[in-house]
């Protein structure tokens, strides 16, 4: 039998008795029972004892809570307590305090109406967070007092954990003697986090991340589960619709950093701690201790609990999103620049989900031997137009080497094309080989053979006076080099003549014509064409530029 079913047994019963619910602090003992008793339909006397600071404080708030379940017949009319207490309570002013007025007379009728409390169901909460003059020994004798003398039954709700020294050595002593039984409530995590949220939480775009992330938590407090949630609804109401991935990296950073900010009676790192302590430091600390190297700081057995539990959980503190995320839990609004921030992460990861696609179609043509050519080459090709823009030109010559390898030139030239239509316009750079073999060489012809066509297409982003100038400040890239490839050979002639060019601008250009690049080799050829059409016009240019440069007027060197 569950908790639940024993408490509705009890609540259900007429019989006096006096019981015992108890469990870790905050998991939903009073919102169970409150639940209980309201689908069993019985009328309670709730008091909580927060702040209640005497045993006759607490009699009066019994008496209190049960004013408006008790009624006396006089007269033939009905009388509530509540009335009575009223009109006692005003009269205390109006009698002299030598015919028993004043206190007197209020502590008699604070008796009076305690009188009528009797055959109730009785709930006493939050014993723990009593006021210091009331001992637990005088509660566990009114509980005595009003199961034996007053035929009630009570639950008593309270947190044994959290008692003191002597409160939990008067519990060890009392319990058994006082309560017929104990029912010790302590649920999943994911019927508390059910209780925390509500219906409308429910219906929110991050609820299902935050009940992922709160049970990998394991946290049952109902009350750090509601800080949660509310910071939840003021972060999501900062910006629009994003990217099911951006919702579940929010959602993690706030649900752990709200968890730090207010979980440390249940375990939680503290915040500082989280933010100041960067990811590296606390992965360099623990592979430390685990080796018995000691380092230039160590932490205590407590931090390395915290660092462990940042660690298993994954959060890292050094990120951008992360740091504001950090500052509007801890001042409890959104920080500022919030919305620009989460912008480009979501459009980091609408990218990266593109990539996602077109891996996942990847690993289906190398792990699922079931799949068809159609199946698996569709699902490339569908998700190739969504990333064809981020993927490098070793990975696309990679593709079309493999659609080629299944007779599939009409999609490896589609590949090809698409590939390079993305990199028009203010892209057009990307064309350059020294761009395209960063990452490898392209082996495919067609590949290779349109590079070139597109490049010679380009419109030149510098002018050939613009690159020569740039080579003879020593900044000669292969923007420059292009650029003086692609110049006809009489124009390249005619601006060696007319610039005057230095011996060490040429001798750079003829020294790459043995390059791996081919812009640069092109360019070292088009200068000796270049000089060759110089040494043609007289014999004196002739013999200077053999002696010179090594470069005869017939093509010879």
């Amino acid at each position: 039998m569950s908790v639940e079913q024993n408490v509705a047994k009890f609540v259900r019963g007429s019989t006096r008795r006096a019981v015992c619910l108890h469990g870790p602090w905050g998991v939903g003992k009073t919102h169970m029972w409150n639940q209980v008793v309201k689908v069993q339909g019985v009328q309670q006397t709730y008091v909580s004892l927060f702040g209640v600071d005497s045993l006759d404080a607490l009699k009066a708030q019994v008496a209190l809570a049960a004013q408006d379940q008790t009624a006396l017949k006089w007269y033939k009319r009905n009388y509530y307590v509540r009335d009575l207490w009223r009109w006692l309570t005003g009269g205390g002013s109006l009698v002299p305090s030598e015919f028993g007025g004043g206190g007197q007379f209020t502590a008699a009728t604070q008796a009076l109406a305690f009188y009528f409390v009797k055959r109730r169901l009785i709930c006493i909460d939050d014993v723990e967070r009593r006021g210091s003059n009331l001992s637990l020994k005088d509660v566990f004798g009114l509980v005595s007092h009003l199961e034996e003398r007053r035929g009630c039954r009570v639950c008593v709700i309270l947190n044994s954990g959290a008692l003191n020294v002597s409160d939990g050595k008067e519990w060890a002593e009392q319990r058994e003697k006082v309560f017929e039984a104990e029912f010790y409530y302590d649920p999943s995590a994911e019927a508390a986090i059910k209780v925390a949220l509500g219906d409308g939480d429910q219906l929110q775009r991050w609820h299902a991340d935050a009940v992922t992330a709160l049970c990998e938590l394991g946290v049952k407090n109902v009350r750090v589960i509601r800080r949660i949630a509310r910071s939840l609804d003021l972060v999501f109401g900062d910006f629009g619709p994003v990217h099911d991935a951006t919702v579940r990296s929010i959602v993690r950073d706030v649900v752990f950093l709200e968890y730090c900010n207010c979980g440390s009676a249940i375990g939680a790192p503290p915040l500082e701690f989280l933010m100041r302590e960067s990811p590296m430091a606390l992965a360099l600390d623990r592979i430390n201790q685990e080796r018995g190297v000691s380092g230039e700081r160590k932490y205590t057995p407590e931090e390395v609990g915290f660092a462990d539990k940042i660690s298993r959980y994954g959060i890292d503190s050094s990120d951008k999103l992360t740091k504001l995320l950090s500052e509007g839990v801890a001042a409890g609004y959104p920080a500022e620049g919030l919305r620009e921030v989460v912008e480009a992460w979501d459009r980091e990861a609408r990218t990266h989900a593109k990539h996602e696609r077109f891996n996942a179609a990847w690993r289906r043509y190398r792990n699922d031997l079931s799949a068809g050519e159609e199946q698996v080459l569709g699902e490339m090709m569908a998700s190739w137009t969504a990333v064809v823009g981020n993927e490098s030109a070793m990975n696309a010559d990679g593709f079309v080497r493999m659609l080629r390898s299944h007779g599939r030139d009409d999609l490896a030239s589609r590949v090809i094309n698409d590939w390079i239509a993305a990199r028009s316009g203010d892209r057009v750079d990307e064309l350059q080989e020294g761009a395209l073999s960063f990452f490898g060489e392209i082996r495919d012809a067609e590949f290779l053979q349109a590079l070139d066509q597109a490049r010679q297409a380009s419109p030149l982003a510098i002018t050939l006076d613009a690159a020569l100038d740039k080579i003879a400040s020593s900044m000669g890239d292969e923007e420059a080099f292009s650029a003086i490839a692609r110049a006809d050979v009489s124009e390249l002639a005619s601006a060696f003549r007319r610039r005057q060019l230095s011996f060490y601008v040429i001798k750079e250009l003829l020294d790459r014509r043995s390059a791996h690049i081919d812009a640069y080799s092109r360019a070292g050829l088009n200068a000796e064409a270049a000089l060759q059409c110089i040494a043609l016009v007289s014999e004196w240019n002739a013999v200077r530029i053999k002696t010179i440069h090594g470069v005869s007027g017939s093509g010879e060197i």
